[in-house]
């Protein structure tokens, strides 16, 4: 399984090599967010020398991933020659094992998605997860296939602690996998690198390139789905901690009398404010009211956000206390980090204002000292985690 490299290079080569890679992922970064672009441009927002740009353009072009586009209007002197990415020149599948359905998607170069596919999982067990992901990547291959395209690696976005340059989910609670070695399972079933991302550090790279937060050197993007957890970026960089482990917001008790999570604790975040705990309490409400489920019927999140459009008081409570959790875990994360830019994506963005209005007003209650926290919806929606594990993969396969 083809790896990216980690950590301090420890040979001048390797130094070198490291530099180029992450000025071409920077470049990459920036012509997912502009389209098309000039070198000049590229040079003043890169920080690099214009001839150090030029060069790993060529590189790039010599690759076939960029082609020259039209030329940028002239401001007095030459027109600029603007450069573009080439769709033409590959595929990528992107996984996403974050939310409540298992999510599998194609995607060209230029991250436009060509398809997504939904599935309800199988089963929560390894050897069914394992099944149904070598089967949904099976079924996107032969989508690909009428494409004509190449098929250049698959990016996979996965919950809970994760080695990312071993591949292996190391403990994941929600689908419970342990030491699950999933980029060598999918690599050796399929014969394409697969490149393991956690599925907040992935969101996060990708609303801070291409989606809420473009342009903002900090900030802190949360998921709430299954499971809650937190990718923090600083200073234009994802901050993954001593232990790969920054962001676990999740398991944060923020009720010591609230219920018992599933990593054993009592009243974590994840326990008392995720999507499956408030559908439950709602589905615990409606058996108790007479004729409002019918025989083996189970809430879904569908049905949950119908009744908070009918302004259902019962559903609402619900939601509001899923969101005011969020807002003091989320005050106690910003009077720590002092990042006030909290990009909030998953599940629960199907919920929308229903959900966004009660943590912003939430959020005033808990507000730490200095600037007010800024609460916006993760602009690249449920797609946010598919996207990064698409750039994972494409910053891996093109450099």
């Amino acid at each position: 399984m083809n790896k990216i490299k980690f950590g301090f290079p420890t040979k001048q080569k390797d130094i070198l090599e490291d530099a180029r890679s992450q000025r071409i992922a920077i470049i990459l970064s920036e012509m997912w967010h502009a389209g098309s672009i000039s070198r000049s441009r590229l040079g003043k927002i890169t920080g690099l020398a214009l001839p150090s740009v030029t060069r790993l353009v060529q590189d790039l072009k010599n690759a076939n991933v960029v082609n020259e586009a039209e030329k940028e209007a002239s401001t007095g002197g030459r027109q600029p020659q603007l450069i573009k990415l080439n769709p033409e020149a590959g595929l990528v599948i992107a996984l996403d094992l974050s939310g409540v359905e298992l999510r599998g998607a194609i995607l060209d170069i230029t991250l436009q998605i060509q398809r997504v596919i939904h599935q309800p999982y199988k089963g929560q067990q390894p050897e069914a997860i394992e099944e149904q992901l070598i089967q949904l990547c099976t079924q996107l291959l032969e989508d690909a296939k009428s494409t004509g395209k190449k098929v250049l690696g698959i990016g996979l976005s996965a919950p809970g602690s994760v080695d990312i340059n071993k591949g292996v989910i190391c403990d994941s609670n929600n689908p419970r996998l342990l030491n699950f070695p999933m980029g060598d399972i999918l690599h050796k079933a399929l014969d394409i690198p697969v490149y393991l991302e956690h599925d907040t550090f992935a969101a996060a790279l990708a609303e801070m390139c291409i989606g809420a937060g473009y342009g903002k050197r900090n900030l802190v993007y949360i998921t709430v789905s299954t499971g809650i957890g937190a990718g923090l970026v600083i200073d234009n960089h994802v901050h993954r901690g001593a232990s790969n482990l920054a962001g676990e917001l999740g398991h944060v008790v923020v009720d010591r009398g609230g219920q018992i999570c599933t990593c054993g604790n009592r009243g974590c975040l994840e326990a008392v404010a995720a999507v499956p705990t408030m559908i439950s309490n709602l589905q615990s409400v409606l058996l108790r009211q007479a004729d409002s489920l019918s025989l083996g019927e189970v809430v879904t999140l569908e049905r949950l956000t119908q009744m908070a459009d009918s302004d259902d008081f019962v559903t609402k409570a619900i939601i509001n206390q899923a969101a005011d959790y969020l807002a003091m875990a989320l005050s106690m994360m910003a009077a720590i980090v002092d990042i006030r830019l909290m990009i909030v994506g998953g599940d629960v963005i199907q919920i929308g204002e229903h959900y966004f209005s009660p943590l912003r007003a939430a959020l005033q209650k808990y507000q730490p000292e200095g600037p007010p926290i800024e609460v916006v919806p993760a602009r690249l929606g449920e797609n946010a985690g598919l996207i990064g594990a698409s750039m994972v993969a494409l910053q891996n396969c093109l450099i």
